[in-house]
């Protein structure tokens, strides 16, 4: 949800274009410049505790996508992620080959969450995404 996002992600920016309710719902359409060059969002497809999907576009490149929740036994939830890059032009095809080397960015990212999860908090900017 990109409203939440403030919560938990260290120097997390959107702007919203059209919402409802103001947080993750089917055709919910934000800005962020968070990932580098701005980029409109678009939630394609949101099942409540269960999935979510999302089309990107920036000017270089779009990307599609999806997480899924899965009941993993007692406390824990396993989830699971698909993201698909497509160039949109020749600066686009050096940004998708960043994107297919940013497992350890997303890491980070993943940490950041981890902790607000288990302290209730945002993890200190420094620690979280350096």
């Amino acid at each position: 949800c990109p409203t939440t996002e403030f919560d938990w992600l260290p120097a997390w920016n959107c702007e919203l274009l059209h919402t409802e309710s103001g947080y993750a719902e089917r055709n919910l359409i934000f800005k962020s410049s968070f990932f580098g060059p701005e980029e409109i969002w678009v939630c394609v497809d949101y099942q409540p505790n269960r999935s979510i999907a999302y089309v990107r576009v920036s000017r270089d490149f779009s990307v599609f996508m999806t997480m899924k929740l899965e009941d993993a036994g007692g406390s824990k939830t396993d989830t699971h992620w698909n993201i698909t890059a497509s160039a949109l032009n020749e600066a686009g095809e050096g940004m998708v080959a960043e994107l297919a080397h940013g497992k350890e960015q997303f890491m980070k990212f993943m940490d950041c969450l981890d902790y607000f999860l288990t302290h209730g908090e945002m993890i200190d900017p420094e620690k979280g995404l350096s």
